[in-house]
């Protein structure tokens, strides 16, 4: 493949895999993780972001980038998400040419004899990439996992870069990258992690075979030291940028041990977890069987095989640390401390399994079967894409969001909302901020949490405060004449304590199919003084 046929290659692939991430972009209803990003990166300074995010599971990068980003676009569901598409479409970029470089068997650029065949290689991963259901499904969401996944594949091919070049440069945008990717996703760290062992590895590798000469790391003949000093000096760096985060990550580790919503680890999990990256964690009926994910499983493990087993290049041992480090490392401290095992946190392990697996078929295999397996592979991720999409009726469940419209068209001066289940308070704000900016008239109090719900910190308890709740007893003094109550059949099926029926009427009540199926069936109820109904 030439220069101009893989950049044309390149362009066709990450233009097909925006309109899959843009086809019904803004159908779906933001749930609890999306209106916990839109709150973090609209309610509060850059300052409380770091604060609030103390309290949380997650780094507090990504809500900086978010609200410059939303002061820049908007704060609509299309504007939001198209953040984490963009990040997406740079991500099947660097996949390509980190493919180029890491698979070249000299000087890391693509220059030498094979480097069509890598050109090839970089541009079956990126497809993979594009069409895969699950990285479709994350890419469309208003959370760091896509930034996350670009910045993982970056700063490895940055790191391939930077050891087959002299230049001070790439280990200056190594170290920048490597940065960002810990305050995004404290999964990172597994990443870097496979990086180090990397390293390490390559270093020790020179020492043993040739102890009398000087460190000589590079692919090019030069003086080793410099990439020694300018290794141990990244190193340093990282760390000490890291440092101030260090006993924040601590902290929220202690946050998880009291509490989380990850099942327990179990010896199933991590080739259920596998499968539901390369299919999809809500698998349409005809692929949810054990037999599909032991077959998936030892087809993944045979590819890693071959791979391992053919490929001597120095890329290709960074692509086997940054594929097993997530995996091994996630199943230790499962073990040990406490499960974190599910499938968006594998999302960068199996952007570089597609890699892997784009070596294996365009270079191990015979061209005729290549291309067959190739074709394959992406028309049966399309259609499982196709079904997950048909199977769910994004469009036709709007869930929390058509009931928000409908109690915009129905709302009056004086109203209270009150919020019968927590995973619902931050999404049914960010709708009525939006469906209720333009009814500057109607004196409609801030929607607010029932008292009688507890808090849970994987519900968004970090931007909880107590001016956020209430109580029937304030909802009698405020003389409010109506009370809309938004709950669903999942989660919390009615939790209307706070309303006793000596004193409060139900007038109404309305449904709304939610594609979510944690949250059932969104409902709305509007509640009257017995007194005045």
């Amino acid at each position: 493949m030439t220069g101009r046929a893989g950049l044309i290659c390149l362009s066709s692939v990450v233009t097909a895999g925006m309109i899959l991430r843009c086809d019904q972009i803004g159908c779906r209803s933001f749930w609890l993780d999306e209106a916990y990003s839109w709150t973090m990166a609209t309610r509060f300074s850059l300052r409380e972001i770091v604060l609030r995010t103390a309290n949380d599971f997650h780094p507090p990068l990504y809500y900086i980038v978010l609200k410059c980003w939303i002061a820049i676009v908007d704060d609509s569901e299309v504007a939001q998400r198209s953040l984490s598409v963009l990040f997406d479409l740079l991500t099947m970029v660097c996949l390509y040419q980190f493919c180029c470089d890491a698979f070249a068997a000299k000087k890391g650029s693509c220059n030498d004899e094979n480097v069509e065949s890598r050109r090839s290689v970089g541009c079956l991963a990126a497809a993979f990439y594009a069409v895969n259901a699950i990285h479709i499904h994350w890419s469309v969401e208003t959370r760091m996992y896509s930034m996350a996944s670009f910045l993982a594949v970056l700063s490895s091919w940055l790191l391939v870069r930077s050891i087959s070049s002299a230049e001070r440069q790439w280990w200056f945008a190594y170290v920048l990258s490597v940065t960002s990717l810990l305050y995004t996703h404290n999964y990172g760290l597994f990443t870097v992690f496979g990086q180090a062992c990397f390293v390490v590895a390559l270093l020790g590798k020179n020492l043993v075979t040739q102890p009398w000469k000087r460190y000589d790391v590079t692919t090019r003949g030069s003086d080793l030291s410099n990439s020694l000093v300018s290794m141990v000096t990244a190193a340093i760096v990282i760390c000490v940028s890291f440092l101030p985060w260090l006993s924040i990550l601590f902290k929220q580790t202690e946050q998880a041990h009291a509490g989380y919503w990850i099942p327990k680890f179990e010896w199933w999990t991590i080739p259920k977890t596998w499968v539901d990256l390369l299919i999809h964690e809500d698998k349409p009926v005809e692929f949810r069987d054990s037999a599909t994910t032991l077959t998936t499983s030892l087809v993944s493990l045979t590819v890693i095989f071959c791979f391992a087993w053919k490929v001597r290049t120095r890329g290709a041992v960074l692509l086997l640390a940054v594929i097993v480090s997530p995996i091994v490392c996630s199943a230790a401290i499962s073990v040990i401390a406490l499960p974190i095992i599910t499938s968006k946190h594998y999302l960068t392990a199996c952007g570089f399994f597609f890699c892997a697996l784009a070596y294996v078929i365009r270079i191990l295999l015979p061209r005729p079967v290549s291309n067959a397996a190739a074709g394959i592979l992406i028309v049966n991720m399309l259609y499982v894409h196709l079904c997950y999409r048909d199977e769910r009726q994004i469009c036709e469940n709007s869930g929390l969001r058509a009931a928000v419209l409908h109690l915009a068209d129905h709302i009056q001066e004086g109203d209270s909302v009150a919020v019968a289940n927590q995973g619902m308070l931050l999404t049914t704000r960010y709708y009525m901020s939006r469906m209720l900016r333009d009814s500057e008239s109607k004196d409609v109090a801030t929607a607010k949490l029932f008292y009688s719900v507890p808090l849970i910190s994987w519900l968004g308890s970090a931007l909880i405060d107590e001016k956020d709740r209430m109580s029937a007893n304030e909802l009698t003094l405020s003389n409010r004449k109506r009370v809309w109550v938004i709950g669903s059949t999942g989660d919390s099926p009615r939790g209307l304590d706070e309303l006793p029926a000596s004193t409060w009427a139900e007038r109404s009540a309305v449904a709304f199919r939610s594609k979510y199926s944690f949250e059932g069936d969104i409902r709305l109820w509007l509640y009257m003084p017995r007194e005045s109904s």
